[in-house]
């Protein structure tokens, strides 16, 4: 989940202001609005779905929780705190920056999850073509989730985040600095679905995105569906408006109708059909009872970050 679109995130993981930088909310608001007057700049910004949302506040949350002693990590059953200090971990990254986690009653990730510039200059990233490079990261900001203790049931999370990434991209393969903005609101309602055999998840969501080389969209998810049992490469139905300026993109997930292996959504800008955009299976993004697999997806966070 890229934090976002080949964001941050993505996805990329809020009501704390922190930092000398301020809310992200205000880091928003300082960028222009994005391009998005083709179909090539709509590609920017489609996986920035409700359920994509969540996926990378679930990563998010897991920063730092892999490496065995640096960051140092104490709990105390209610409050779990995370510490950087200045340490090297085992790949050679240096931490720095803090970050609490709160428990609350309910399930799993329950709770609210504050960083205070959170994050590690060093870190070693290679890219598709060959190249690499050394990158780092800072997340100050929140992420609060209060998610349904039973497979069924009703989940809200908000996301208000700052993530200031330096050195090398993996995305474009070179150095760049990027400072990225998230505030959203969101929710899902699972329910059994009619054999019994799953559940199905509805996701509504809205907020703003907003990064210092791409600019400021505004995006809001309705009844994006989510069914394994009807399509598992991509969601089964509804749609995300993506807005900047003039301009009005939407998503449509047609999983129900069209349950593509490429994982393929409609677009359509300012009411004109643009065809498909692929590989948007993080419109189905992880399920709130998944967890198999969190801790690789963890290791994969500084390449989707920085």
């Amino acid at each position: 989940m890229s934090m976002l679109p080949r964001i941050v995130l993505a996805s990329v993981v809020a009501v704390l202001a922190v930092g000398c930088g301020g809310s992200p909310s205000s880091v928003i608001s300082s960028y222009p609005n994005a391009a998005l007057a083709t179909k090539d700049d709509v590609s920017k910004f489609v996986t920035t779905s409700a359920a994509e949302i969540f996926g990378e506040d679930l990563i998010i949350a897991q920063l730092g929780a892999n490496d065995a002693g640096c960051p140092a990590i104490t709990d105390d059953g209610t409050t779990q705190t995370v510490t950087g200090n200045g340490c090297t971990d085992k790949d050679g990254a240096t931490w720095s920056g803090s970050a609490r986690y709160v428990r609350a009653d309910g399930g799993l990730y329950s709770g609210s999850y504050q960083y205070s510039g959170l994050g590690y200059t060093g870190g070693h990233f290679t890219c598709a073509d060959g190249g690499s490079g050394t990158g780092g990261l800072a997340i100050d900001g929140t992420v609060t989730m209060n998610l349904s203790p039973n497979s069924t049931g009703t989940n809200t999370f908000t996301t208000d985040l700052k993530v200031s990434r330096t050195g090398y991209d993996s995305t474009i393969c070179a150095s760049r600095d990027n400072v990225i903005g998230l505030s959203y609101s969101g929710t899902a309602v699972q329910v059994n679905n009619s054999t019994g055999t799953g559940t199905v998840t509805t996701w509504n969501g809205s907020g703003k995105y907003g990064s210092k080389v791409d600019g400021q969209i505004s995006m809001v998810t309705k009844d994006e569906v989510i069914d394994g049992t009807v399509c598992n490469s991509e969601a089964a139905s509804g749609t995300t408006t993506i807005t900047s300026g003039g301009n009005t993109a939407i998503i449509t997930y047609d999983g129900a109708s069209k349950c593509d292996p490429d994982s393929t959504v409609k677009v359509s800008l300012n009411g004109a059909d643009q065809g498909e955009l692929s590989g948007v299976s993080c419109a189905t993004a992880p399920g709130l009872w998944w967890t198999a697999g969190l801790a690789l997806i963890v290791l994969a966070l500084r390449r989707r970050l920085a």
